[in-house]
């Protein structure tokens, strides 16, 4: 009996000390792509393929600066085409942004239920571009292999037309190699895929990634290009003038 129970003990605190921890794998996992040095600059262009044939684009410039914390950070967007959205800015501080609109003076808050939405058009949403905070969701490991984990995240609070998605995510470098996102109905609505990554000043970079929308039909790139890290920008260019 005595040595059952030891057996028994050990068991349990080898297992223990190979926990997996899901909070550690998805901060570090969201690091990855967003929070890499102090700060990050590009130009990034987004390329909308429409089934039918049909396509358009999006180019923007993207600062982020953190916000010396492991989940905050500060971000200025400003959009260089199409004609009609040139000088349309959007910032963001901790989640919430703020876009303004040159053409009518106008200021417009990002409704939290409208992360999910579209990113002007694109089949990518906002919170692919911006970000998002894994504390807002609840975290459920469905496999881990010699290669990947797989977790499924869903809203603490219902978000719009998003149920759940699920994250696959390299084990070695941590970075989410793809996302699969999940209406109210259960379907697969949306999937995204890091196609390319590259070391840019010693940053593994993900510089082109892919997301299908199967509702739209509409299949959107995104490059970055003229990356730089680790440059100093002042606090008030993420501020409305």
């Amino acid at each position: 009996m005595y040595v059952f129970i030891i057996m028994l003990l050990s068991f349990f605190f080898i297992n223990s000390a190979y926990a997996i921890d899901l909070e550690d794998i998805i901060k570090r996992s969201n690091q990855a792509v967003y929070f890499k040095g102090d700060s990050f600059k590009s130009k990034i262009e987004i390329i909308n393929k429409i089934k039918n044939g049909s396509e358009s684009n999006l180019e923007f410039l993207f600062i982020r600066k953190d916000n010396k914390d492991d989940i905050k950070q500060k971000l200025y967007i400003e959009f260089l085409s199409p004609i009609d959205m040139t000088e349309t800015k959007l910032l963001v501080d901790n989640y919430r942004v703020k876009t303004y609109f040159p053409s009518f003076e106008m200021v417009k808050d990002l409704n939290f239920q409208d992360k999910h939405k579209s990113f002007f058009g694109s089949s990518f949403s906002y919170e692919d571009i911006i970000g998002f905070n894994p504390e807002n969701y609840r975290k459920e490991l469905l496999k881990n292999t010699d290669r990947q984990y797989i977790i499924k995240l869903t809203p603490k609070v219902p978000e719009g037309n998003l149920k759940y998605f699920i994250s696959y995510i390299d084990n070695i470098n941590l970075m989410p190699k793809k996302m699969v996102f999940f209406d109210n109905d259960g379907k697969i609505y949306r999937k995204k895929t890091i196609e390319t990554i590259k070391a840019i000043d010693g940053y593994r970079t993900a510089t082109e990634i892919k997301v299908i929308d199967y509702n739209k039909k509409q299949t959107s790139f995104l490059y970055l290009s003229n990356v730089e890290y680790d440059q100093d920008f002042p606090d008030n260019l993420f501020q409305l003038k």
